[in-house]
C-alpha cells in the first residue's frame, strides 16, 4: 500500500511536469515546490500507516518529576542548592512551622517544605512511609538547607 502510494505521487508530479507547469519547469522554481511538498506528503503518509502497527499495550507512564538522582537525608547538606532530588523510604517525623516538617530516613534527617497544594487533603501520620518524587535542594535566610517539595507519594 505504501509503495502505490508513492507511485501515485510520483505518476502526479509526471502529469503535472508534462501538462500544466511547462513553464514553470523550465524555470526550475515551482515545480521544485511541489516535489517538495509530494515528497512531504508521502512520507507523512508513510508515517501514518507505521503508526497504526504500534502496540500500546505495554505503554507505561513515565512521571514527569522523575529527578536524575536519588539521595538520602544526610547527603542534602553537601548537595548544591538548585538540584532536584528524590528521597525514598522516609517518613514525616515533626511539624517545624506552617509549611516546614522534618523528614526521617534510615542516614538522618532534613528539614522538607510541603506547601498546602502538595499535600492535596492528604492525612499522614509519622508512621507513613513517603517518597518524596519532586524535590529541589533550596537555601533557607537563616543558612540551613532544606527540599522544596513539589510531589509526594505514600507507599505505606
Amino acid at each position: 500500500m505504501f509503495i502505490s502510494a508513492i507511485k501515485l505521487i510520483f505518476i502526479r508530479v509526471s502529469w503535472l511536469r508534462k501538462k500544466k507547469f511547462n513553464h514553470c519547469y523550465k524555470e526550475g522554481i515551482f515545480m521544485t515546490s511541489i516535489k517538495q511538498r509530494m515528497i512531504q506528503f508521502a512520507l507523512m503518509l508513510g508515517g501514518l500507516v507505521s503508526l497504526g502497527s504500534i502496540d500500546v499495550s505495554n505503554a507505561q507512564f513515565l512521571d514527569s518529576f522523575r529527578p536524575r538522582n536519588t539521595v538520602t537525608a544526610d547527603v542534602i547538606t553537601r548537595t548544591p542548592v538548585g538540584t532536584r532530588v528524590e528521597l525514598t523510604g522516609g517518613s514525616i517525623k515533626s511539624n517545624v512551622r506552617r509549611a516546614e516538617y522534618v523528614f526521617q530516613d534510615r542516614t538522618g534527617r532534613t528539614r522538607v517544605r510541603i506547601e498546602r497544594e502538595v499535600w492535596r487533603g492528604r492525612e499522614i501520620s509519622t508512621r507513613n512511609v513517603i517518597e518524596i518524587r519532586g524535590g529541589r535542594v533550596e537555601n533557607d535566610v537563616r543558612g540551613g538547607r532544606f527540599i522544596d517539595v513539589y510531589y509526594f507519594k505514600v507507599i505505606k
